[in-house]
């Protein structure tokens, strides 16, 4: 039995009207394509995508969004790159032999529909072109879906930060992952 699965011609994204969502051309996006069949073009920016990034942090995450300025500044860090898609987004840094993802998500609408999956398996490709031998990360232990997502992506917890997230006056553990490639 082959399950086939229709796109619409229009993937449903979210923009503001009042100001454009990404950096002029050359930037391209692709439409994302569920269950992983194939690879979607995510794009590989920097700092010009500063208030994309900014506008999607703060739809991802609303209780602790990013200001544009300091999407910019952790843009301008050498070796950090920002995958991006039209409903989410990949903050890589690259150090040497070793990687780091530091942020990733995945606009609401959009979420179980493997965009994550696509991301994260952009950012070990990037990993390996800039021949990193590790990609390590950090997530809490009170965020389910994303641990699933690293760990089905084969990262391994090597340790933990006790109470390194602090939200509503409660402390959450830190799971640090790591991925050799």
């Amino acid at each position: 039995m082959t399950l086939r699965i229709r796109i619409p011609e229009s993937w449903p994204t979210w923009q503001k009207p009042d100001a454009p969502l990404f950096p002029p051309p050359p930037f391209t996006c692709a439409r994302l394509m569920s269950h992983y069949p194939k690879h979607p073009d995510i794009t590989c920016t920097g700092p010009e995508a500063a208030a994309s990034l900014s506008r999607l942090h703060a739809l991802c995450f609303p209780k602790a969004p990013w200001t544009m300025d300091s999407c910019k500044e952790t843009l301008e860090i050498p070796g950090t790159f920002l995958l991006l898609h039209p409903e989410g987004f990949l903050l890589l840094r690259m150090s040497g032999p070793e990687g780091e993802i530091l942020s990733i998500g995945v606009a609401p609408t959009a979420r179980g529909h493997g965009l994550g999956h696509h991301l994260v398996a952009t950012a070990l490709e990037k990993a390996r072109e800039h021949n990193a031998r590790t990609l390590l990360l950090e997530v809490s232990e009170k965020n389910p879906e994303a641990l699933a997502l690293y760990k089905k992506n084969g990262f391994l917890e090597i340790s933990r930060r006790p109470k390194y997230y602090t939200r509503q006056g409660n402390g959450e553990d830190a799971i640090v992952m790591q991925k050799n490639l």
